[in-house]
């Protein structure tokens, strides 16, 4: 199996089937043509949702039905779930408990499939790549896409940490340990998040934040890091962002070799 990450190209798969005679018999059609069999996949941490039908092929044949997921799209996991629908109206099957209306709901699967992509830890989402072909500076070794629309974006979504696989200090800043160089770069990131969101919406900010949220996730860092909500985190660097940017030093251990 190939290692997960946000370059990848995916295809989620599945295989769908039924017993045609007891399909018939148990919605009351009189045929499988204009029946439809559909599979839906969600990324609840960046709002993706996609979706692909096909006509389900009678015989008992299975269908598969496939879904194509491009690089970024994903982050923390995916929800599979199938449906079997109908794509047609009509009257002659407009009878007493049969399905007649375009749109019409046959089967929904009761299970959920959940792929989990990258563990329960992921604070930021890190790819690494080699700068200079990308056209990024080579000699840099990270860069942080931070570009939210709205406090209630999904955080996943809206936040990517690209390491330079080529810098001299990549081995360590994807390896995860605590160090010097680790400390930097964790501070840099929280700094530049916060930064971020203080010019853009200081009007926005609130007391409460939808789930998974750009919003939730930055009102947890000024917790964690500033003692005060989000609210206040902005006000300080509003009114003082020398001071707030020291202060922040301190909470996040900056240079110090056993951090982070």
């Amino acid at each position: 199996m190939v290692p997960w990450d946000y370059f990848l190209d995916s295809t989620v798969s599945s295989w769908i089937s039924i017993d045609e005679a007891a399909f018939l018999e148990s919605t009351g059609l009189p045929t499988t043509a204009g029946v439809l069999a559909v599979m839906q996949v969600d990324c609840r941490a960046t709002g993706l949702r996609k979706m692909v039908a096909i006509q389900l092929p009678g015989g008992d044949v299975p269908a598969l039905l496939q879904v194509h997921l491009g690089p970024h799209q994903c982050a923390q996991q995916i929800e599979v779930t199938h449906a079997i629908l109908l794509d047609r109206t009509s009257q002659e099957d407009a009878v007493d408990l049969v399905a007649f209306r375009r749109g019409s709901r046959l089967l929904t699967s009761m299970a959920t499939h959940r792929f989990l992509l990258e563990g329960s830890a992921s604070t930021f989402p890190t790819e690494a790549f080699d700068f200079g072909p990308a056209g990024l500076p080579p000699d840099a070794a990270w860069k942080l896409q931070f570009d939210p629309e709205s406090l209630d974006e999904p955080y996943l979504g809206a936040v990517r940490l690209f390491i330079n696989s080529s810098h001299p200090s990549a081995p360590e800043l994807l390896s995860g340990r605590p160090s010097l160089t680790q400390s930097v770069l964790f501070h840099s990131i929280v700094e530049h998040l916060l930064l971020i969101v203080a010019e853009r919406f200081p009007a926005e900010a609130q007391s409460e934040y939808q789930a998974d949220s750009v919003g939730e996730a930055l009102e947890h860092l000024a917790k964690v890091y500033l003692g005060v909500p989000l609210t206040a985190a902005i006000s300080l660097l509003v009114q003082d962002r020398a001071e707030t940017i020291c202060r922040l030093q301190a909470a996040t251990s900056f240079l110090a070799a056993n951090s982070r």
